[in-house]
């Protein structure tokens, strides 16, 4: 997936640390924390890896994510790790799928913004797009410019106190008898065990390990990790420059 050209990264990096200064005495621990980790994530601060293809000799540098779950480039990964888990304890019975709609002052708390909405950051401040679900169509999407600031703490509103979970499951699925519940059921069902299906899986050897998920991105190949570098340091490999793009006016 392509990166967006920008990001809310950019916005903390270049005005985030004067904010701090004007709000000082005003911005949470945990706000704080999430601003850190947001201006660090996927960058040499936190460490990374770098892979080269074992045909075509492509290389290519990854740096760590910080994870955080109000990070927007974090969210994606983490959101379809939690759409496997759940995949991964569904039962072979009928479910509802029921629809509950937040009272307007709940829903803009829990409302935590996403790179791919951002449109502009300059001196006008930062626009970006937002729906309004009064309007069908494709009239309801719309465009919005703040202040910098002002974006800042909005965004820092939704930052969620530490232990605060945005997720509450209840009834057989309530995280305190979550595993012996499915677990029971699955063996009431007939079901295999997972235990069973995890000893079937085959254990990942030395060399699968150094390879890395995604295939190179010129010839298709594996990519093989060949360094890691630790949290503030740089990389002994430099990324394999990118080809100038060559266009051919026939007119």
């Amino acid at each position: 997936m392509a990166r967006p050209a920008l990001e809310v990264a950019d916005i903390f990096r270049d005005h985030g640390a004067a904010w701090r200064a004007a709000n000082a005495g005003h911005v949470s621990l945990d706000q704080m924390k999430v601003m850190s980790a947001i201006e660090r994530c996927r960058t040499a601060a936190l460490g990374g890896h770098v892979a080269r293809c074992e045909g075509c000799q492509h290389t290519t540098i990854a740096y760590n994510s910080c994870r955080n779950r109000h990070c927007p480039k974090c969210q994606g990964a983490a959101a379809r790790e939690w759409l496997a888990e759940r995949e991964a304890e569904l039962l072979p019975v009928g479910y509802f799928h029921l629809v509950f709609t937040l009272p307007g002052p709940i829903g803009d708390i829990a409302y935590a913004i996403s790179n791919r909405r951002l449109v502009a950051a300059d001196a006008n401040g930062v626009t970006f797009k937002w729906k309004d679900y009064r309007i069908e169509g494709p009239g309801r999407y719309k465009t919005m410019t703040l202040p910098t600031g002002e974006f800042i703490r909005r965004f820092l509103m939704h930052v969620l106190p530490k232990g605060f979970h945005r997720i509450r499951h209840y009834g057989l699925f309530a995280n305190g008898n979550r595993a012996a519940d499915i677990a029971r059921v699955r063996e009431l069902l007939a079901m295999p065990p997972r235990g069973a299906e995890a000893d079937n899986a085959k254990a990942a050897e030395p060399e699968e390990l150094r390879v890395h998920p995604h295939p190179c991105p010129c010839c298709g190949g594996r990519m093989i990790i060949i360094e890691v570098f630790a949290r503030g340091c740089q990389p002994s490999y430099r990324p394999t420059p990118q080809r100038p793009l060559i266009r051919i006016d026939t007119s």
